[in-house]
């Protein structure tokens, strides 16, 4: 099995370069963030690229509910995903991560 890649914030500036890149380096790709209609967008333009299937999942990953239901979605499709690539944006003051981490009973 390849690499799973999760980008958060895929849709625009250095979340959609940075699956871009990976997707060409041929790692399985996911792009996550707010917007569908940007991820949308941003899926077409990786895959225009030849870089493969780019699937877009629509959530706010600030709120702990959306950022596990990610994780199970890339988890059902794709297997465990090895590689999480978050933007600012998609952590603001770690809210999203100290949420998780309070429901797994996780430290990291």
């Amino acid at each position: 099995m390849g690499r799973v890649v999760v980008v958060s914030g895929g849709g625009t500036g250095t979340g959609q370069a940075t699956a871009a890149r990976f997707a060409r380096d041929g790692a399985d790709v996911v792009i996550v963030g707010r917007r569908a209609d940007v991820l949308a967008r941003a899926a077409e333009g990786i895959e225009a690229q030849d870089a493969g299937s780019v699937p877009a999942i629509t959530a706010d990953l600030t709120d702990a509910d959306a950022a596990l239901r990610v994780r199970d979605e890339v988890a059902e499709r794709h297997g465990k995903a090895t590689w999480w690539s978050r933007t600012r944006a998609a952590t603001s003051r770690g809210r999203g991560r100290r949420a998780i981490r309070a429901r797994t009973g996780r430290s990291r």
